[in-house]
């Protein structure tokens, strides 16, 4: 007598490419735990750049929201983070072992390919909101923050890891 077995398992992966249309942004930040981002695009934006990568395998994911807004509410914004920032750089910290890299996805030269790497300029002021702790072993941990370039009124919410 053969007895034979038949198991059948259904497997359904979500799997979703790079994001870089800004009308999903409410629909994919609700989903995300990083309460500095903004609920919904700020009315008063312009320029606005997005970009999601929800990671796959050991490759992380991303998140990065970049507007321009009035002079009035980049200063309010900076207000109200900088002072419980655990980390505070300026750009292109490519050149600082000791800090975790911030990538600027949303660049200009942007193109929405997982490859994008490209540091913040050194306009940019880096305010690390999350767990920050600088040490080159934790570059793999998750970071979030918001990068802001007072002379061109932009502020760029990001999140990176986990």
């Amino acid at each position: 007598v053969v007895l034979y077995v038949s198991i059948v398992f259904e497997m359904k992966m979500e799997w979703e490419v790079c994001v870089t249309n800004p009308k999903r942004y409410e629909e994919l930040v609700q989903r995300l735990p990083y309460a500095h981002f903004p609920p919904a695009i700020p009315p008063s934006a312009t320029k606005v750049r997005f970009f999601y990568d929800p990671g796959f395998l050991m490759a992380p994911s991303r998140l990065q929201l970049r507007v321009t807004l009035p002079p009035e509410e980049v200063a309010a914004i900076l207000a109200r983070y900088k002072p419980v920032a655990k980390g505070i750089f300026h750009g292109s910290l490519t050149g600082h072992s000791s800090v975790p890299v911030a990538f600027f996805h949303t660049s200009d030269t942007m193109d929405g390919l997982r490859s994008n790497y490209e540091p913040f300029p050194e306009t940019y002021l880096l305010l690390y909101l999350g767990p920050y702790e600088p040490d080159p072993r934790d570059r793999d941990n998750e970071r979030f923050g918001l990068a802001v370039d007072v002379s061109a009124s932009e502020v760029v919410y990001w999140a990176e890891g986990g």
